[in-house]
């Protein structure tokens, strides 16, 4: 099988999904190898998972504007005026990203310490021990950056797996130095693997475009659009309400004590494996789809993609949230609890495990509708919703870190969501009627109080019934769960795509044993 492909949107989403498992299974032993080898009581993980963190919010902003608004408009621009002009428009983004990418590195690169004790409250001691955290740290922006809107432009052209084939390169090679270096460079390690998979991929992604895209990097002047500039600004500042939202809690963390910022990042590492895998892949794959329809002016593909999605994704999600929330002692135990990761760590990284394991319930609807927003190209209107939502989650934060410390970060984040979706009831009647968002949240609630239910009884279950040890526990209760969810997906008709994969399934197997 050819990996460098293009590919339907079918087999963008499965193989998608398939690799993403891989490259996120590497992240995690990546996680749980950091737990081994150095806990969460380390003041050099603490600045390294900052460092990372704040590398890895501003590069969101950027990625954001490649699919909210750059992507879009080259889709449009290759449609409806060829693909020369596509490249030149992509050719003007590549150039910004560069200059921008420079300046960023520059500053950062001549004043360290200053610049992280302005923003973080780390003491400048802790800092000035740990610079060369910081010096590994800046040259990932620009690589994050270029590498991610490479990404972008080959999914335009349907190498849908790309993104997942370049995390996990970059995943291999962090893994590996960590394992290997780790007792002469400690979290040093991480940082040169993962600048030496960025710079591969770097090579990897310019030879594909070039080879595969007949891409030409020569610069040619292209004077972008008053509507594209006025949007990419919107979109810009709208999403970095978001980012702002999520550093001033980072920000906040940083003050209250060593581990804090560790345990919230195992916790929310364990916990995103689901929404990585499965709800920001499926993302970009259905809004290239939702683009092409809004092109069309397909309301009804519209509202059946949307229905489609956020029902599948909210029929997979509600349930590890569930399982999340009952067994997040065990799980965190069983994944890390071992070398220098003791049981007070196990503790402290479960209670935010189970906050984030909460906020999946409620990602994939806030997901859609910001995809929506996106291409529909309203740009304004989203922009504000964006600034009511975010204004609305940095105050959350706020009150929740000073009244509950930490655990106030995730909480405040699950409050948002869920408000959110009230919220997304009044604009999506608004601006998208033809939508029937009334219809998702309905649905949305009757499967969270069957998942709720189902959840119950196998916590009591596994408080009453004599297990050997937790992993026995954990596998029965989570196989008795989905058992039963399955049955009750027969019975009360909770997903038609999945009764239709699982007759697929039966079928197939009866063919094969020669029953049919």
């Amino acid at each position: 099988m050819k990996l460098f492909q293009r590919e339907t949107y079918k087999r963008g989403i499965v193989l998608s999904s398939l690799f993403s498992v891989f490259a996120k299974a590497l992240n995690f032993l990546q996680t749980i190898a950091i737990a081994f080898f150095f806990g969460t009581i380390n003041s050099q993980v603490d600045i390294y998972f900052y460092c990372y963190g704040i590398i890895s919010l501003l590069f969101t902003s950027i990625s954001l504007l490649n699919y909210t608004i750059i992507v879009p408009e080259a889709l449009r621009l290759k449609a409806q005026e060829g693909e020369k002009q596509s490249m030149y428009f992509l050719n003007k983004w590549l150039y910004i990203y560069l200059g921008i990418g420079f300046i960023f590195t520059l500053v950062v690169a001549f004043f360290p310490v200053n610049t992280y004790t302005l923003i973080s409250k780390f003491n400048t001691e802790l800092l000035e021990k740990n610079t060369l955290i910081i010096y590994l740290s800046i040259p990932l922006f620009l690589l994050m950056v270029i590498n991610q809107f490479f990404v972008s432009i080959l999914t335009l052209y349907k190498f849908f797996t790309m993104p997942q084939l370049v995390r996990i390169i970059n995943n291999t090679f962090a893994l590996t130095f960590l394992i290997l270096f780790h007792k002469i460079l400690s979290v040093n390690s991480i940082l040169i693997g993962l600048l030496l998979g960025f710079l591969i991929n770097l090579v990897i992604l310019v030879r594909m475009l070039i080879k595969q895209c007949n891409w030409s990097f020569k610069y040619h002047a292209y004077k972008l659009p008053i509507r594209i500039i006025r949007d990419g600004i919107l979109s810009f500042f709208g999403h970095s309400s978001k980012i702002f939202s999520n550093f001033f809690g980072n920000y906040l963390l940083s003050g209250l004590g060593l581990g804090v910022i560790a345990a919230m990042n195992f916790g929310n590492r364990v916990a995103g494996i689901a929404n990585e895998v499965v709800t920001l892949q499926t993302g970009p794959v259905v809004g290239i789809k939702l683009g092409e329809l809004f092109a069309k002016k397909d309301y009804n593909g519209i509202n059946k993609l949307f229905i489609r999605t956020t029902s599948f994704l909210n029929f997979v999600l509600i349930p590890i949230s569930t399982l999340f929330f009952i067994f997040s002692d065990e799980i965190i135990a069983l994944l890390f609890q071992r070398g220098a990761f003791d049981s007070g760590s196990t503790l402290m990284v479960s209670s935010y495990m189970r906050q984030f394991g909460i906020s999946l319930s409620l990602v994939s609807i806030n997901l859609m509708v910001s995809e929506v927003f996106q291409k529909a190209q309203k740009m304004k209107q989203y922009f504000w919703y964006l600034i009511t939502k975010n204004s609305l989650l940095t105050l959350l934060i706020y009150f929740g870190v000073k009244r509950f410390g930490g655990i106030g970060f995730p909480a405040a984040i699950n409050t948002s969501d869920f408000l959110n979706l009230f919220y997304c009831f009044i604009i999506m009647n608004l601006y998208f009627p033809y939508i029937q968002y009334k219809k998702i949240i309905l649905k949305f609630f009757s499967l969270l109080a069957i998942n709720v239910l189902i959840g119950y009884g196998i916590y009591l279950f596994s408080k009453y019934i004599p297990f050997p040890n937790v992993l026995v526990k954990v596998i029965a209760c989570c196989g008795l769960y989905g058992l039963i969810l399955l049955m009750l997906t027969y019975l009360l008709d909770l997903n038609s795509d999945v009764i239709e994969a699982l007759d697929n399934i039966k079928r197939n197997l009866l063919v094969k044993l020669g029953m049919k």
